[in-house]
């Protein structure tokens, strides 16, 4: 994991137990961690700030106000020729056409249609039934509005 600054914005110092160990960060300052330590660190419960009883406001001292920058290089890199259905790789635009060909020959179920509507026919099935449930509640009459009223 890269290594990222962890900030305390606030205008006093932060200093937390985490994992065993005591870390200070000064005022304005920073401590360098690893980016999943220092989200840990950031979303790290430390309790509500005591009041101060001459004010009655919390006590400013004890506000965590930690930031996180972002990695210089990206954590999570996506293959940029890869068939998220199977996983496979490949070399180049042709090969992995080939591959998502193979595919929809193999599972026509979970295959889109190649003939440009996007749609197949078991999606086709479930618009007709939406269009005609939605015919149905156009037909049914409307229901007055509120409690119904009692009978005498």
């Amino acid at each position: 994991m890269p290594l990222v600054k962890v900030w305390n914005d606030n205008v006093h110092p932060h200093t937390e137990k985490y994992k065993g160990d005591m870390i200070t960060i000064p005022a304005g300052g920073f401590v360098e961690m690893e980016w999943e330590e220092g989200i840990q660190f950031k979303g790290q419960f430390t309790g509500l700030a005591p009041i101060v009883p001459e004010t009655g406001q919390p006590d400013a001292r004890k506000f965590k106000m930690i930031r996180v920058d972002a990695p210089a290089t990206p954590i999570f890199k996506d293959a940029p020729l890869v068939n998220h259905a199977t996983g496979e790789l490949a070399a180049s635009q042709a090969e992995l056409n080939a591959i998502v060909k193979a595919f929809r020959a193999a599972n026509p179920e979970r295959a889109v249609a190649d003939d440009g509507s996007g749609k197949t026919d078991q999606i086709a099935a479930m618009q007709a039934q939406i269009d005609e449930l939605k015919a149905l509640i156009v037909a049914q009459a409307p229901r007055p509005v509120g409690r119904p009223k009692k009978e005498a």
